[in-house]
């Protein structure tokens, strides 16, 4: 393999870095950062449908022997290119971006009493707008139906089972050795087209703790206890990045639509986390990060049944409609 073949980026449909490529870059970025925040909709679904993912994963999973030996020997420049640093680094500035300004929202939202049904609404239809979304992928690929279906259950009970065994929020703070496991699962999720690390965290118990953590770091506000939280949840999601990129190309590379199922019954499993009929099993708790909710059936089919209903299906065909217009564009560039 000569030097020309060696440096340059594996992928079909990739900008170039110049101005404009890595301009499209960091717009992508802020695009993914504000999806993985939000438990339904996944960044790697959000690359994908931009027409970035395969360049995205092929440019991280770079981070090999070669890129190591590149370093050892002061060869920074070819370092930079083995990995497609320009583009990963405009990426990273826009993700960065997308990710604090919805951390700040979201927070918010997540703590007001009357908003937040209408906000689990809203993940609810996100998360089957997606589901729906993978289910296309997969249907458009060569494979056995059976095993398909079999890895679609198999998520299903898993994250079914994990709602019910975990019903919400962690009480108290976790250990860190947690925070690190949740920042490993987490940003493997977030890679992944169709599963949202947001999501995970939600499953985990997780999610507003990290959004709180996050945005104290992000106002300067108890940093002693917040920031090692956010150092290791960071941490942990570097280690996860790297490690699992490999095996996730892999994976999307020899069985797409086995990996693909499980994905959307992960996803529709999780849906009964996110159901806006809540019930508060720890009013004493004051904080949302420390509260802990079970689904139940709605009293009366009232306005806000309807107000509720309407926001999930607004949301559902959101995301649908966002994704087919991305992919006509895509069509057309190609």
């Amino acid at each position: 393999m000569n030097k020309r073949q060696k440096n340059k980026p594996s992928s079909d449909n990739e900008p170039n870095n110049n101005f404009l490529g890595l301009f499209k870059a960091a717009g992508c970025g802020i695009c993914m950062g504000m999806a993985d925040v939000v438990p339904g909709v996944s960044g790697g679904t959000v690359a994908l449908v931009l027409g970035i993912y395969q360049r995205l994963v092929t440019a991280i999973s770079k981070v090999d022997r070669e890129f190591l030996g590149y370093i050892r020997r002061f060869e920074f420049a070819a370092a930079a290119r083995h990995i497609d640093l320009a583009f990963l680094m405009s990426l990273a500035v826009g993700l960065a971006t997308g990710f604090i300004l919805t951390v700040l929202t979201i927070s918010k939202l997540l703590e007001s009493e009357s908003a937040r049904p209408f906000v689990q609404a809203c993940f609810f239809g996100l998360i089957l707008g997606a589901a729906w979304i993978v289910y296309q992928m997969i249907r458009s690929r060569e494979t056995q139906n059976q095993l398909s279906w079999i890895a679609t259950i198999v998520g299903f009970v898993i994250a079914s089972a994990i709602c019910w065994i975990s019903p919400g929020n962690l009480q108290g703070d976790p250990a860190l050795w947690y925070v690190f496991l949740c920042g490993v699962v987490a940003i493997c999720a977030m890679i992944l087209p169709g599963i949202s690390g947001a999501l995970i965290l939600l499953l985990l118990g997780c999610y507003g703790y990290m959004v709180d953590a996050i945005k104290s770091v992000i106002h300067f506000e108890n940093l002693a206890t917040n920031l090692p939280v956010a150092i290791v949840f960071s941490s942990g999601c570097l280690i996860g990045l790297l490690g699992f990129s490999k095996i996730l190309r892999r994976l999307l590379e020899n069985k797409p639509a086995v990996t693909l199922s499980m994905l959307c019954g992960l996803m529709l499993g999780s849906l009964f986390k996110l159901w806006p009929y809540q019930t508060d099993l720890s009013p004493e708790a004051e904080e949302f990060k420390h509260k802990i909710f079970q689904p139940s059936w709605p009293t009366a089919i009232d306005g806000k049944f309807f107000a509720y209903l309407l926001t999930i299906v607004i949301a559902a065909a959101a995301i649908i409609i966002l994704e087919r217009i991305a992919s006509r564009l895509n069509s057309r560039s190609a």
